[in-house]
């Protein structure tokens, strides 16, 4: 694979992972969008890291989640991974709770 190819996976990963964690907020009556997200702390992804740090808040909350590279570009086409499907339901539980 080559570095667009790699950039290009990772950036539909962030996106499936972050649309991924939208439905589920939504679906549990929170709103959110793409503003309530943070990746990497505001710096550039590409090349993508080795590791990314996700933040998000939302409804004065926030929430904080690592992922590796590897697990954001095997999210390219869709998340079927256990770990992130794990993490993603984590961070919508986090969000949710009182």
């Amino acid at each position: 694979m080559n570095i667009a190819e790699s950039t290009s996976q990772f950036i539909n990963g962030l996106q499936n992972i972050e649309r991924a964690i939208i439905e589920r907020l939504r679906e549990s009556g929170v709103q959110a969008n793409a503003n309530n997200f943070q990746w990497h702390r505001g710096k550039g992804v590409v090349p993508p890291p080795m590791a990314i740090e996700l933040e998000i808040r939302v409804q004065n909350k926030t929430t904080n989640a690592v992922l590796s590279r590897e697990q954001v570009e095997d999210s390219w086409e869709r998340i079927n991974r256990p770990d992130v499907m794990v993490m993603v339901k984590a961070l919508v539980a986090d969000i949710v709770r009182t």
